[in-house]
């Protein structure tokens, strides 16, 4: 160990080192590097091409700007600075990593300022592992910024639930889809197919696959006045007929170095396995990717 410049401070280390076998490691920040960004978003079910859309004469439907919109809005990141000359990829942020990677794509395509000041939130649960899920409740206080993202003919009195998760969970609690024009079709079976396709198409890419979702509400019969919020809890539990306004592919790359790693665990006769929520197909992307675990 001294030759390979390592220092031990406890001896029972490296006795417990000479007995292992099987490593059980998770996947975010230990595996890759905890730096996620969106590299792939669809509207409704159309997909978007990022760099195009990023352009100055990219005509942007009603249900492109919904989705931005919606990301920003349905998140809990926000900059740690207000320094607008440094690229938004390369600003530093706080908040979950996922939360951070998704608000960034957001604030890409719009002044994420202008969108948060022109609504209140109303309530929110934030992501967790048992419900795969964040929920805000909003309602348009501008009403003019709001009829430009989610139309003209929106009711403007009513409140909007904003809910971003896992598709395998959000697919089945909804009953229609965003149209390029903003107005919404009930999800037939091919549309559902056409779904499950774009998921599994990033998933093989190693792609973390988010749908955010939208619905109307009053809120007030909802969570009555001092209600807890496990009753917010309860009516997304028992709602299925939200609207999926699209889908984003978040992106945290390998670590550098962890193939090197790994190949040299095998070497010693250890097996390395990855413990993640992840998507199966997303999860075995990114181990071909780190070296077959």
């Amino acid at each position: 160990m001294k030759r390979s410049r390592v220092l031990v401070k406890n001896l029972t280390v490296i006795e417990t080192l000479s007995c292992v076998n099987v490593i059980a490691s998770d996947k975010t920040g230990t595996l890759t590097q905890n730096k996620m960004f969106v590299a792939s978003a669809a509207a409704g079910v159309e997909k978007l091409d990022l760099d195009q859309a990023a352009g100055q004469n990219y005509d942007r439907t009603v249900s492109f700007n919904q989705l931005v919109t919606s990301c920003g809005l349905c998140n809990n990141a926000s900059f740690e600075d207000n320094d607008t000359s440094i690229p938004i990829r390369q600003r530093k942020a706080k908040g979950d990593a996922t939360d951070i990677a998704i608000f960034k794509f957001s604030s890409e395509f719009q002044n994420i300022n202008d969108i948060n000041t022109a609504y209140d939130v109303r309530a929110e649960i934030p992501f967790n592992s048992k419900n795969k899920w964040m929920v805000k409740v909003i309602r348009p206080k501008d009403h003019e910024i709001h009829r430009q993202i989610f139309g003209v003919d929106d009711d403007m009195s009513a409140d909007i639930v904003l809910l971003k998760g896992a598709p395998d969970y959000l697919v089945k609690k909804s009953t229609h889809v965003l149209l390029e024009d903003g107005s919404m079709t009930p999800i037939k079976p091919s549309i559902a197919n056409n779904l499950i396709q774009i998921q599994n198409d990033w998933c093989v890419l190693g792609q973390r696959v988010l749908i955010i979702c939208k619905k109307k509400c009053n809120l007030d019969e909802v969570m009555p006045k001092d209600a807890p919020v496990s009753d917010l809890e309860k009516y997304v539990h028992q709602s299925n007929d939200f609207c999926i306004i699209g889908l984003v592919g978040i992106i945290d790359p390998p670590r550098e170095g962890i193939a090197d790693v790994l190949a040299k665990c095998r070497q010693a006769g250890i097996r390395v396995l990855m413990v993640t929520g992840d998507y199966a197909l997303t999860a075995a992307a990114i181990a071909v990717q780190i070296g077959n675990i």
